[in-house]
């Protein structure tokens, strides 16, 4: 890919280098650190080098290339990604649904991966689970799901299009498991597309479950998908590594039940007595979420919350701007221009997303160069941290009272339906929607020649009393 320019950061502390100082060698300690690393020592080049960090005194640090954003346009309309990337081969098992309630946006992500892809000469094996956990295979799974599915879950324009095209499915065409299917029924394939959203799809059982089929996923492996699923453990782990989150306090629903006040009480003690946000510790797309102005509306919302988990996260209230960023890539990253999510009104929900379509959603956000540069360096240094491979979406606040940037969330298997924010970030990023697909495809490749899982810090086990984040 032909990127404008390159730079190079700091994964430890985001110190940033345009350029490797000319002459730089690597010394036999260094090699031996690379070697210790898994990489392929390059001696003069950047590219997996080693080079002395100015944050830290000169120590010698691992550096990560950060390609930037190529150029929107691109010659003759010609797509960089051509099958030579991808092997082959370009088969793709296609996995949507799924039993929770986010089931609807991944049929809709699969809808809009399958039209671009079969476009592009993929052959797609449809594979769907229903919200009982049945599975449905072959041609036709996908429209007889979305004739199944709610419509008022469905993103806008879809839920009236739902019914038709389940009509005419040849039922015939698709055969139906009372749970996972047998291995042979994925013979010939490698790789899968998982549209799975919110349980199941991203706390690691699918992953598991494609480990046991030999079918690697387009996107981050199950422990780092379950990580960044998990809201509390990704904010301990990012706050363990010297990232900047804010703080909350966890509350279980054994906790809850035993005595609401106790539990309204221990929030107060550690948050203090201002606004609260609410929501699931392991859920998305905004379910489960609420705002808590007054002490009377915590049981409501902490009961909302848990209907979706057994565990609530209270985070403190932070006035802010609220901005994404997109990163593609293993070893070699891509940043998109940061976007900017404007809601509609107090919270940022479900329906804004998706039956309205992110309305005031805007990218590239209206931000100087110093806090686009920041919100890169945190990208990548969170990227690495919770063990990232092929994409994420960062979510950040900016702190309207000091200026402050907080990692929100991450989301490793983002929405890719035609109103999800991660593919206009990288639209913008000059990845128009097919050659998006197409480059995640060949980033999860396991043949080629980025592909690695890196793995996540390990999991801080100081939690005291649910106690996360310093602020």
């Amino acid at each position: 890919m032909n990127a404008i320019s390159e730079c190079w950061f700091c994964p430890s502390c985001g110190a940033e280098f345009t350029s490797i100082p000319p002459g730089h060698r690597l010394c036999d300690d260094c090699l031996g650190q690379l070697e210790s690393l898994g990489c392929e020592p390059t001696p003069g080049a950047p590219y997996g080098d080693l080079a002395p960090c100015p944050d830290r005194d000169g120590q010698m640090v691992e550096v990560v290339p950060i390609v930037q954003p190529p150029s929107l346009a691109c010659a003759g309309g010609a797509s960089r990604v051509t099958a030579g990337n991808v092997g082959q081969a370009r088969r793709l098992v296609l996995i949507f649904g799924g039993p929770g309630p986010e089931h609807e946006v991944g049929l809709a992500s699969a809808l809009s991966v399958r039209e671009h892809l079969t476009c592009r000469g993929w052959t797609l094996l449809e594979a769907g689970v229903t919200k009982d956990g049945r599975w449905l295979v072959g041609t036709g799974a996908l429209q007889m799901l979305l004739g199944a599915a709610d419509p008022m879950r469905l993103p806008a324009g879809l839920d009236k299009a739902a019914a038709e095209l389940a009509m005419g499915v040849d039922s015939t065409a698709v055969r139906g498991f009372g749970g996972p299917p047998p291995s042979e029924i994925f013979a010939g394939h490698r790789m899968a597309f998982l549209a799975c959203h919110g349980k199941w799809g991203q706390d690691g059982s699918a992953h598991r479950l494609l480990d046991s089929y030999g079918l690697s996923s387009v996107g981050c492996d199950g422990t780092a998908t379950a990580l960044c699923f998990n809201k509390p453990d990704t904010k301990e782990v990012l706050s363990d590594a010297g990232l900047p989150v804010a703080r909350g306090v966890t509350v279980t629903a054994q906790e809850f039940a035993a005595n609401p006040g106790a539990a309204k009480d221990r929030v107060r003690r550690e948050l203090g007595g201002g606004a609260w946000f609410v929501k699931p510790a392991r859920s998305g797309s905004s379910i489960g979420v609420a705002r808590v102005d007054y002490p009377h509306q915590f049981d409501q919302a902490v009961g909302g919350a848990l209907r979706w988990d057994s565990v609530a996260l209270v985070e403190e209230y932070i006035p802010h701007r609220e901005f994404v960023v997109g990163v593609l890539g293993n070893d070699r990253l891509v940043l998109s221009p940061p976007g900017e999510c404007i809601p509609v009104g107090h919270l940022y929900t479900y329906e804004e997303k998706y039956r309205l379509g992110n309305p005031r959603f805007t990218c590239p956000a209206e931000l100087d160069q110093p806090t686009v540069k920041h919100l890169n360096k945190l990208s990548v240094r969170v990227y690495k941290a919770l063990g990232c491979a092929v994409m994420a979406r960062m979510d950040f606040f900016l702190d309207a009272r000091d200026g402050r940037l907080l990692i929100n969330e991450v989301n490793s298997t983002p929405g890719l339906t035609q109103t999800s924010v991660f593919p206009k970030v990288m639209a913008a990023a000059g990845y128009p929607y097919p050659d998006l697909l197409e480059e995640l495809c060949r980033l999860a490749d396991s043949n080629g020649p980025e592909a690695t899982r890196p793995k996540p810090l390990p999991i801080p086990r100081h939690r005291d009393r649910g106690r996360l984040g310093d602020g």
